[in-house]
């Protein structure tokens, strides 16, 4: 009989790590508790991002992760922190760091900036022909563009991914604007149309017909109850953001000029003053856009004039004149007593809107300034320009601070994002 063999011995094996998880609490600076989350030793700044509630858009890119003096980084994680079962996490919100620039050319690409830097972090690739425009949601958590490939598209503006797209319109489409809410998209087409679409869906929801040309841009008001649009139909009409109706032109519209035009000539008054300053724009509207208040839309054309009309009784209120060159974009200062101007002569001007008189002019662009707006606190400019940059200038000194670097076509527009929503964070 076959000797019994003894069974190996058993040796004890290495414990195995095994990280079940454990659960903080994340607060303030000042105390008040924002969460209480369930984590691991391993995780970094992103998955402590992901667990706390309204951490998203600006709010996301601004927050800061400390625990006992030392920051939470995506290089780092809770363990090698000392973080422990019951630890308190601190966060505090870098407003510097939700600052971004987004910037739209015709190189068929958008590319979001560090405003502070000015580095690329990240370029949307996905368009068929050249950008023509991009804004961010009110939450600075999407990027809308725009193309010629007759799209729009809504793009995650942390990951750059494409999220939509807005397909309908017949001609390129020139322009998009988010609803003070995010819940709406609004774009503007050379089919001579608007349309409003659901953000969330990506349903088209009313078309706004009646412009007799090319649609250039479109805003929301402030508060969300009218949209404006600028046509090269020499007009820029008010809607109601509801119903869809069209409440008011800002005119003279083609037909209306022509006939004027015709009518000086004939009377040889074609270039006295009093007739060339008569209401209305005498070419394409390029831009316009709401003040602060709501109370003033402000246009600009490429006949030279930037002008401020009533949104409440449509009258041409004043007139900020360029010799020489097109007006290609006006926006208004976030306190509404500035306006900035682009131009066709490759230079962004600053205007006082009660004298209507230019304080400072911004040199530098190679080529025409597309486009121009200041950042939410007032304190800079920021420009578009067919020389394939943009630039970030001081405000008050019209001093270049920084140029964005990296496009390799024309840039059609730049924007900042919104400012840092606190969401009911802070008390």
């Amino acid at each position: 009989a076959k000797a019994r063999t003894r069974p190996p011995s058993c040796v004890p094996c290495a414990p195995i790590a095994v990280n079940l998880g454990m659960r903080v609490s994340v607060a303030l600076l000042g105390g008040r508790e924002l969460a209480s989350i369930n984590v691991r030793g391993t995780s970094t700044r992103r998955h402590v991002c992901s667990r706390v509630p309204g951490l998203q858009g600006s709010l996301l890119r601004a927050a800061r992760f400390l625990y006992e003096g030392v920051e939470l980084t995506e290089e780092t994680t809770l363990e090698a922190l000392g973080v422990e079962e019951g630890s308190c996490i601190h966060v505090v919100f870098d407003r510097r760091a939700a600052e971004l620039v987004v910037t739209a050319s015709r190189d068929r690409t958008a590319r979001l900036w560090s405003a502070m830097s000015g580095e690329c972090l990240r370029t949307l690739e996905g368009h068929g022909g050249a950008v023509t425009s991009a804004a961010f949601s009110p939450d600075g958590a999407l990027v809308v563009t725009t193309s010629w490939d007759k799209t729009a598209k809504l793009w995650d503006a942390e990951e750059g991914e494409c999220v939509r797209s807005l397909q309908g319109h017949r001609a390129e489409v020139n322009s998009a604007a988010f609803s003070p809410d995010g819940a709406m998209v609004v774009t503007a087409s050379s089919d001579s149309t608007a349309r409003m679409w659901n953000t969330e869906s990506g349903k088209c929801g009313r078309i706004l017909q009646g412009h007799g040309d090319s649609i250039n841009s479109v805003a929301f008001s402030p508060d969300g109850s009218a949209l404006l649009t600028a046509s090269s139909d020499f007009t820029a009409r008010l809607w109601d953001a509801v119903s869809g109706d069209c409440m008011r032109t800002l005119q003279y519209g083609f037909s209306t000029w022509v006939v004027l035009c015709r009518l000086a000539a004939r009377l040889g008054v074609a270039n006295d003053e009093r007739f060339r300053a008569l209401p209305g724009h005498r070419e394409a509207v390029l831009s316009a856009v709401f003040s602060p208040d709501g109370k003033s839309v402000l246009t600009a054309s490429s006949d030279g004039r930037a002008k401020l009309w009533s949104s409440d009784t449509g009258e041409c209120v004043r007139t900020l004149h360029r010799e020489n060159s097109g007006v290609t974009s006006a926006a208004f200062s976030p306190d509404g007593t500035l306006v900035v101007s682009t131009s066709s002569d490759r230079t962004a001007g600053l205007w006082s809107v009660e004298p209507g008189e230019s304080s400072t002019t911004l040199q530098g662009h190679l080529g025409l300034v597309s486009s121009a707006i200041f950042s939410p606190d007032g304190v800079l400019v920021l420009t578009a320009s067919w020389d394939s940059t943009a630039k970030v200038w001081n405000a008050e000194s019209g001093e270049c601070i920084r140029t964005l670097e990296g496009h390799e076509n024309a840039v059609n527009l730049a924007a900042f994002s919104p400012p840092l929503q606190t969401a009911g964070m802070f008390v």
